[in-house]
Protein backbone atom coordinates (compact mmCIF):
# COMPACT_ATOMS: atom_id res chain seq x y z
CA UNK A 1 0.00 0.00 0.00
CA UNK A 2 1.09 3.47 -0.81
CA UNK A 3 2.29 5.57 1.82
CA UNK A 4 -0.95 6.30 3.61
CA UNK A 5 -0.34 9.95 4.27
CA UNK A 6 0.06 10.41 0.44
CA UNK A 7 -2.12 8.13 -0.88
CA UNK A 8 -3.55 9.22 -4.45
CA UNK A 9 -7.30 7.95 -3.32
CA UNK A 10 -7.64 10.57 -0.57
CA UNK A 11 -6.23 14.17 -1.24
CA UNK A 12 -4.62 15.75 1.47
CA UNK A 13 -4.67 19.24 0.96
CA UNK A 14 -8.12 19.13 1.67
CA UNK A 15 -6.72 20.77 4.91
CA UNK A 16 -6.43 17.15 5.84
CA UNK A 17 -10.40 17.41 5.17
CA UNK A 18 -9.77 19.88 8.29
CA UNK A 19 -11.81 23.13 7.58
CA UNK A 20 -10.11 25.98 7.77
CA UNK A 21 -12.90 28.61 7.25
CA UNK A 22 -12.05 30.58 10.33
CA UNK A 23 -13.79 34.44 10.38
CA UNK A 24 -9.90 35.57 8.84
CA UNK A 25 -8.95 38.86 9.76
CA UNK A 26 -9.16 41.88 7.29
CA UNK A 27 -7.83 44.70 8.81
CA UNK A 28 -9.00 47.19 6.33
CA UNK A 29 -12.87 46.37 7.73
CA UNK A 30 -11.98 44.84 11.19
CA UNK A 31 -13.10 47.32 14.61
CA UNK A 32 -9.26 47.49 14.96
CA UNK A 33 -7.27 50.94 15.99
CA UNK A 34 -5.19 52.27 13.60
CA UNK A 35 -2.21 50.61 15.64
CA UNK A 36 -3.70 47.15 15.52
CA UNK A 37 -4.55 47.38 11.75
CA UNK A 38 -0.83 48.55 11.19
CA UNK A 39 0.85 45.50 13.43
CA UNK A 40 -1.66 42.90 11.11
CA UNK A 41 0.09 44.38 8.15
CA UNK A 42 3.32 44.42 9.49
CA UNK A 43 2.72 40.81 10.02
CA UNK A 44 0.71 39.97 6.97
CA UNK A 45 4.45 41.64 5.15
CA UNK A 46 6.97 39.84 7.07
CA UNK A 47 4.87 36.70 7.09
CA UNK A 48 4.67 36.79 3.13
CA UNK A 49 6.51 39.43 1.31
CA UNK A 50 10.08 39.51 3.31
CA UNK A 51 9.62 36.43 5.42
CA UNK A 52 11.05 36.64 9.26
CA UNK A 53 9.87 34.53 11.38
CA UNK A 54 10.70 36.20 14.37
CA UNK A 55 9.67 39.63 13.13
CA UNK A 56 6.20 38.31 11.98
CA UNK A 57 5.64 36.48 15.73
CA UNK A 58 6.58 39.67 17.23
CA UNK A 59 3.72 41.73 15.15
CA UNK A 60 0.70 39.22 15.65
CA UNK A 61 2.04 39.56 19.61
CA UNK A 62 1.63 43.43 19.01
CA UNK A 63 -1.65 43.21 17.41
CA UNK A 64 -3.17 41.41 19.98
CA UNK A 65 -1.63 43.18 22.81
CA UNK A 66 -3.06 46.36 21.49
CA UNK A 67 -6.42 44.96 20.73
CA UNK A 68 -6.26 44.03 24.02
CA UNK A 69 -5.69 47.57 25.30
CA UNK A 70 -8.49 48.95 23.59
CA UNK A 71 -10.76 47.11 25.28
CA UNK A 72 -11.51 44.22 22.73
CA UNK A 73 -13.21 41.16 24.30
CA UNK A 74 -11.06 37.89 23.84
CA UNK A 75 -13.31 35.79 22.89
CA UNK A 76 -14.74 38.05 20.50
CA UNK A 77 -14.45 36.70 16.87
CA UNK A 78 -11.82 40.07 15.94
CA UNK A 79 -9.68 38.88 18.67
CA UNK A 80 -10.42 34.91 18.22
CA UNK A 81 -10.09 35.56 14.34
CA UNK A 82 -6.56 37.02 14.93
CA UNK A 83 -5.46 33.98 16.50
CA UNK A 84 -6.68 32.05 14.03
CA UNK A 85 -4.47 34.02 11.59
CA UNK A 86 -1.65 33.58 14.02
CA UNK A 87 -1.88 30.13 14.60
CA UNK A 88 -2.24 29.30 11.42
CA UNK A 89 1.27 31.11 10.09
CA UNK A 90 2.64 29.69 13.10
CA UNK A 91 1.84 26.07 11.99
CA UNK A 92 4.12 26.21 9.06
CA UNK A 93 7.54 27.34 10.87
CA UNK A 94 9.83 24.66 11.96
CA UNK A 95 8.63 23.72 14.86
CA UNK A 96 4.37 23.61 14.81
CA UNK A 97 4.47 23.84 18.92
CA UNK A 98 3.39 27.58 18.75
CA UNK A 99 0.43 26.80 16.59
CA UNK A 100 -0.96 23.54 18.65
CA UNK A 101 -0.43 25.85 22.04
CA UNK A 102 -2.07 29.02 20.48
CA UNK A 103 -5.42 26.71 19.39
CA UNK A 104 -5.60 24.73 22.11
CA UNK A 105 -5.01 27.63 24.41
CA UNK A 106 -7.95 29.51 22.87
CA UNK A 107 -10.01 26.04 22.63
CA UNK A 108 -9.41 25.70 26.44
CA UNK A 109 -10.61 29.40 27.28
CA UNK A 110 -13.65 28.61 25.66
CA UNK A 111 -14.51 25.92 26.80
CA UNK A 112 -14.33 26.74 30.35
CA UNK A 113 -16.96 29.77 29.30
CA UNK A 114 -18.90 26.85 28.37
CA UNK A 115 -19.00 25.65 31.72
CA UNK A 116 -19.95 28.90 33.41
CA UNK A 117 -22.31 30.19 30.80
CA UNK A 118 -23.82 27.25 28.54
CA UNK A 119 -26.72 26.43 30.54
CA UNK A 120 -27.55 30.71 30.26
CA UNK A 121 -30.71 30.90 27.87
CA UNK A 122 -29.65 34.47 27.40
CA UNK A 123 -26.69 34.29 26.24
CA UNK A 124 -27.78 30.97 23.71
CA UNK A 125 -26.33 33.12 20.94
CA UNK A 126 -22.98 33.79 22.03
CA UNK A 127 -22.48 29.88 23.15
CA UNK A 128 -23.35 29.17 19.48
CA UNK A 129 -21.13 31.73 18.06
CA UNK A 130 -18.06 30.08 20.68
CA UNK A 131 -19.00 26.31 20.01
CA UNK A 132 -18.13 26.76 15.83
CA UNK A 133 -14.96 28.27 17.20
CA UNK A 134 -14.06 25.72 19.47
CA UNK A 135 -14.92 22.75 17.17
CA UNK A 136 -12.86 25.07 14.49
CA UNK A 137 -9.72 25.33 16.42
CA UNK A 138 -9.99 21.12 17.78
CA UNK A 139 -9.77 20.74 13.97
CA UNK A 140 -6.85 22.85 12.80
CA UNK A 141 -4.26 20.85 15.68
CA UNK A 142 -5.98 17.44 15.03
CA UNK A 143 -4.99 18.53 11.28
CA UNK A 144 -1.24 19.66 12.43
CA UNK A 145 -1.01 16.24 14.68
CA UNK A 146 -2.16 14.21 11.31
CA UNK A 147 0.74 16.05 9.48
CA UNK A 148 3.55 14.52 12.16
CA UNK A 149 2.53 11.62 10.99
CA UNK A 150 2.54 8.21 13.12
CA UNK A 151 3.86 9.87 16.00
CA UNK A 152 0.72 12.30 16.07
CA UNK A 153 -2.31 9.97 14.81
CA UNK A 154 -3.41 9.24 18.47
CA UNK A 155 -3.47 12.69 19.56
CA UNK A 156 -5.40 13.58 15.70
CA UNK A 157 -7.53 10.95 16.64
CA UNK A 158 -8.37 12.44 19.96
CA UNK A 159 -9.40 15.99 18.24
CA UNK A 160 -10.96 14.55 15.92
CA UNK A 161 -13.16 12.03 18.03
CA UNK A 162 -13.92 15.37 20.22
CA UNK A 163 -14.86 17.16 17.50
CA UNK A 164 -17.35 14.93 15.98
CA UNK A 165 -18.59 13.76 19.45
CA UNK A 166 -18.92 17.80 20.46
CA UNK A 167 -21.15 18.00 16.80
CA UNK A 168 -23.35 15.46 16.87
CA UNK A 169 -24.44 16.53 20.86
CA UNK A 170 -25.16 19.95 19.80
CA UNK A 171 -26.94 17.98 16.86
CA UNK A 172 -29.15 16.22 19.08
CA UNK A 173 -29.75 18.82 21.75
CA UNK A 174 -31.04 20.59 19.15
CA UNK A 175 -33.15 18.02 17.68
CA UNK A 176 -34.61 16.90 21.54
CA UNK A 177 -34.89 20.38 22.91
CA UNK A 178 -35.18 22.80 19.84
CA UNK A 179 -33.20 25.60 18.93
CA UNK A 180 -33.30 28.27 21.47
CA UNK A 181 -35.03 32.14 20.40
CA UNK A 182 -31.30 33.70 19.18
CA UNK A 183 -29.54 30.89 19.18
CA UNK A 184 -28.31 30.66 15.64
CA UNK A 185 -26.98 28.38 13.16
CA UNK A 186 -24.50 25.59 14.35
CA UNK A 187 -22.37 24.62 11.59
CA UNK A 188 -23.56 23.96 8.27
CA UNK A 189 -23.88 20.55 6.65
CA UNK A 190 -20.66 20.62 4.20
CA UNK A 191 -18.59 21.58 7.38
CA UNK A 192 -20.30 18.83 9.38
CA UNK A 193 -19.56 16.31 6.54
CA UNK A 194 -15.79 17.71 6.48
CA UNK A 195 -15.39 16.96 9.92
CA UNK A 196 -16.79 13.33 9.68
CA UNK A 197 -14.50 12.81 6.89
CA UNK A 198 -11.79 14.01 8.22
CA UNK A 199 -12.01 11.23 11.33
CA UNK A 200 -12.83 8.64 8.38
CA UNK A 201 -9.66 9.50 6.65
CA UNK A 202 -7.55 8.85 9.99
CA UNK A 203 -9.52 5.77 10.44
CA UNK A 204 -8.85 4.57 6.78
CA UNK A 205 -5.38 5.22 7.59
CA UNK A 206 -5.48 3.21 10.66
CA UNK A 207 -6.47 0.29 8.65
CA UNK A 208 -10.05 0.44 10.54
CA UNK A 209 -12.25 0.53 7.40
CA UNK A 210 -15.26 -0.76 9.14
CA UNK A 211 -15.10 2.61 11.27
CA UNK A 212 -14.03 4.73 8.49
CA UNK A 213 -17.09 3.37 5.64
CA UNK A 214 -19.82 4.95 7.62
CA UNK A 215 -18.11 7.77 8.09
CA UNK A 216 -17.69 8.63 4.73
CA UNK A 217 -21.12 7.55 3.99
CA UNK A 218 -22.35 9.60 6.25
CA UNK A 219 -20.65 12.62 5.05
CA UNK A 220 -21.82 11.93 2.12
CA UNK A 221 -25.09 11.60 2.68
CA UNK A 222 -25.43 14.81 5.24
CA UNK A 223 -24.63 17.16 1.92
CA UNK A 224 -27.06 19.15 0.45
CA UNK A 225 -24.98 19.64 -2.50
CA UNK A 226 -22.70 17.41 -5.02
CA UNK A 227 -19.35 18.67 -6.22
CA UNK A 228 -15.73 17.66 -6.69
CA UNK A 229 -15.53 17.06 -3.40
CA UNK A 230 -18.15 14.20 -3.13
CA UNK A 231 -16.01 12.35 -6.10
CA UNK A 232 -12.77 11.92 -3.31
CA UNK A 233 -15.48 10.81 -0.61
CA UNK A 234 -17.37 8.55 -3.10
CA UNK A 235 -13.60 7.22 -3.72
CA UNK A 236 -12.52 7.09 -0.49
CA UNK A 237 -15.70 5.40 0.48
CA UNK A 238 -15.18 2.47 -2.35
CA UNK A 239 -11.71 2.01 -1.19
CA UNK A 240 -12.38 1.22 2.15
CA UNK A 241 -15.36 -1.05 1.91
CA UNK A 242 -13.21 -3.19 -0.54
CA UNK A 243 -10.93 -3.95 2.69
CA UNK A 244 -12.95 -4.66 4.72
CA UNK A 245 -13.31 -8.49 3.29
CA UNK A 246 -10.17 -10.56 2.75
CA UNK A 247 -10.58 -12.59 -0.63
CA UNK A 248 -10.71 -15.77 1.18
CA UNK A 249 -14.30 -14.50 2.12
CA UNK A 250 -17.21 -16.08 0.03
CA UNK A 251 -18.40 -12.89 -0.74
CA UNK A 252 -15.55 -10.97 -1.57
CA UNK A 253 -16.30 -10.58 -5.38
CA UNK A 254 -20.19 -9.07 -4.46
CA UNK A 255 -18.39 -6.96 -2.48
CA UNK A 256 -15.93 -5.81 -4.61
CA UNK A 257 -18.38 -5.19 -7.54
CA UNK A 258 -20.54 -3.21 -4.91
CA UNK A 259 -17.50 -1.22 -4.22
CA UNK A 260 -17.22 -0.59 -7.73
CA UNK A 261 -20.40 0.68 -7.90
CA UNK A 262 -19.47 3.81 -5.72
CA UNK A 263 -16.15 4.29 -8.44
CA UNK A 264 -18.90 4.47 -11.24
CA UNK A 265 -21.32 6.87 -9.43
CA UNK A 266 -18.27 9.06 -8.97
CA UNK A 267 -16.75 9.15 -12.34
CA UNK A 268 -20.49 9.75 -13.31
CA UNK A 269 -20.59 13.18 -10.70
CA UNK A 270 -16.93 14.12 -11.74
CA UNK A 271 -18.16 14.23 -15.55
CA UNK A 272 -21.14 16.53 -14.72
CA UNK A 273 -19.99 18.48 -12.53
CA UNK A 274 -19.57 22.20 -14.86
CA UNK A 275 -18.06 25.53 -13.85
CA UNK A 276 -17.87 27.41 -11.65
CA UNK A 277 -18.08 24.76 -9.48
CA UNK A 278 -15.76 22.57 -11.28
CA UNK A 279 -12.05 22.42 -9.99
CA UNK A 280 -9.27 20.67 -10.16
CA UNK A 281 -10.07 18.34 -7.69
CA UNK A 282 -12.77 17.14 -9.94
CA UNK A 283 -10.09 16.46 -12.64
CA UNK A 284 -8.00 14.60 -9.75
CA UNK A 285 -10.56 12.76 -7.97
CA UNK A 286 -11.53 11.18 -11.59
CA UNK A 287 -8.28 10.29 -12.33
CA UNK A 288 -7.82 8.17 -8.79
CA UNK A 289 -10.84 7.31 -9.55
CA UNK A 290 -10.03 5.39 -13.14
CA UNK A 291 -6.66 3.79 -10.82
CA UNK A 292 -9.16 2.26 -8.52
CA UNK A 293 -11.30 1.10 -11.38
CA UNK A 294 -8.38 -0.52 -13.07
CA UNK A 295 -7.36 -2.01 -9.40
CA UNK A 296 -10.67 -3.45 -8.99
CA UNK A 297 -10.94 -4.74 -12.39
CA UNK A 298 -7.61 -6.50 -11.28
CA UNK A 299 -9.60 -8.26 -8.20
CA UNK A 300 -11.69 -9.59 -10.52
CA UNK A 301 -9.15 -10.77 -13.01
CA UNK A 302 -10.07 -8.74 -15.84
CA UNK A 303 -6.91 -7.76 -16.98
CA UNK A 304 -7.67 -5.99 -20.41
CA UNK A 305 -10.28 -3.69 -18.87
CA UNK A 306 -7.04 -2.92 -15.99
CA UNK A 307 -5.21 -2.08 -18.88
CA UNK A 308 -7.63 0.19 -20.63
CA UNK A 309 -7.79 1.88 -17.03
CA UNK A 310 -4.78 2.09 -16.58
CA UNK A 311 -3.46 3.26 -19.94
CA UNK A 312 -6.86 5.97 -19.65
CA UNK A 313 -5.53 7.71 -16.53
CA UNK A 314 -2.18 7.81 -17.62
CA UNK A 315 -3.57 10.29 -20.14
CA UNK A 316 -5.82 12.02 -17.80
CA UNK A 317 -2.70 12.58 -15.66
CA UNK A 318 -0.45 13.75 -18.67
CA UNK A 319 -3.33 16.81 -19.20
CA UNK A 320 -3.97 17.68 -15.16
CA UNK A 321 -0.81 16.84 -12.92
CA UNK A 322 1.91 14.16 -14.27
CA UNK A 323 3.52 13.49 -11.69
CA UNK A 324 0.98 12.76 -8.94
CA UNK A 325 -0.85 10.32 -10.67
CA UNK A 326 1.52 9.69 -13.97
CA UNK A 327 4.02 7.51 -11.70
CA UNK A 328 1.19 5.34 -10.07
CA UNK A 329 -0.59 4.40 -13.07
CA UNK A 330 2.36 3.97 -14.75
CA UNK A 331 3.63 1.14 -12.43
CA UNK A 332 0.32 -0.17 -12.42
CA UNK A 333 0.48 -0.90 -15.66
CA UNK A 334 4.06 -1.91 -15.87
CA UNK A 335 2.79 -4.35 -13.50
CA UNK A 336 0.29 -6.06 -15.69
CA UNK A 337 2.83 -6.87 -17.98
CA UNK A 338 1.49 -8.72 -21.01
CA UNK A 339 -1.49 -9.37 -19.06
CA UNK A 340 -4.94 -7.67 -20.45
CA UNK A 341 -3.65 -8.22 -23.69
CA UNK A 342 -5.19 -10.52 -25.74
CA UNK A 343 -2.76 -13.22 -26.01
CA UNK A 344 -2.33 -13.28 -22.22
CA UNK A 345 -5.86 -12.43 -20.84
CA UNK A 346 -6.90 -16.36 -20.89
CA UNK A 347 -4.66 -17.24 -18.11
CA UNK A 348 -6.61 -16.48 -15.45
CA UNK A 349 -3.92 -16.22 -13.68
CA UNK A 350 -3.46 -12.81 -11.80
CA UNK A 351 0.44 -11.29 -12.47
CA UNK A 352 2.98 -10.55 -9.79
CA UNK A 353 3.50 -6.97 -8.20
CA UNK A 354 7.00 -5.53 -8.85
CA UNK A 355 8.96 -4.22 -6.19
CA UNK A 356 8.48 -0.25 -5.20
CA UNK A 357 5.46 1.34 -4.73
CA UNK A 358 2.41 -0.50 -4.05
CA UNK A 359 -1.17 -0.09 -5.53
CA UNK A 360 -3.56 2.12 -4.31
CA UNK A 361 -5.31 -0.09 -1.47
CA UNK A 362 -3.95 -3.71 -0.39
CA UNK A 363 -5.29 -6.52 -2.65
CA UNK A 364 -4.31 -9.36 -0.35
Amino acid sequence: MLNSKNRLTLITYYGIRTYRNYKLVDVDRGPYSLRVAVSLRNAKFYSHNKPDSEKAVKCYRTALLHAKEDGLDELSDAILGIWAVFAEYAAFLPSDNMAVSILESRRSDILRWMEVNGDNIHLAGERTRLLNWAVRFGSRIAGIYYERGSTGDQLCEEYRVWCVETTVAELLRRQTEGVKPDEGEFLNADEIGALLAALGDLYYDQRKFHFASPLFLRALTIKPTRDCEDVMLMNSLASSLVQQMQPSDPNYLSNVASSRAWLEKALELGGNVKPPQRTIKCDDGCTAVIINLGNFAELEKNFTEARARYEEALSLASAINPKRYWDVAATMLEALGEYGKDETRRSGRRPPRPSGPEPLFSSS
